[in-house]
């Protein structure tokens, strides 16, 4: 647990001294707040943790990577997918890390999120892109927190 606020407290100060991403209807404490749940994406993924990636989805959340077999719906499908991919053995040092480059209201309590989704490889301070995701993901706002109704992944091109 102590690494994951480690983590989390380090991913937030990186986050506020990259560059804003461009928003347009939300107060800036939403898009700060935006950006800190991508970051907290970045951290389960990277610690594999599916509860906790789970729990960032509303109960009927919406889970699509285009071009792949992977269309989940609800939190169950999602925890399921996460726990398989998680238990699967992954090369030591990958890393996901999130970029968020515009945030927009769609209405009160909703908003569209449109960034990047990077798997690197991280060896001492040798950094390799594996793979590259473009992400356009609804969020809405649901007990004071903001939680992804929809996310849509596509990969790009090597």
């Amino acid at each position: 647990m102590k690494r994951i606020i480690a983590a989390l407290l380090l991913l937030t100060a990186f986050s506020a001294s990259a560059a804003s991403p461009r928003a347009t209807g939300l107060p800036e404490a939403d898009v700060r707040a935006l950006v800190a749940l991508a970051d907290l994406t970045d951290v389960y993924w990277t610690n594999k943790d599916a509860a906790a990636l789970t729990s960032i989805y509303t109960a009927d959340g919406h889970n699509r990577i285009l071009g792949m077999p992977v269309d989940l719906r609800g939190q169950k499908e999602i925890l399921a997918f996460f726990t398989r991919s998680f238990s699967a053995p992954r090369a030591a040092g990958l890393r996901h890390r999130t970029v968020v480059h515009e945030v927009q209201q769609i209405a009160p309590g909703i908003a569209a999120v449109d960034g990047s989704v990077y798997l690197e490889s991280v060896e001492g301070e040798k950094v390799t892109l594996v793979r590259k995701f473009s992400m356009n993901v609804v969020v809405v706002k649901e007990g004071g927190a903001w939680k992804v109704r929809l996310n849509r992944v596509r990969v790009e091109p090597a």
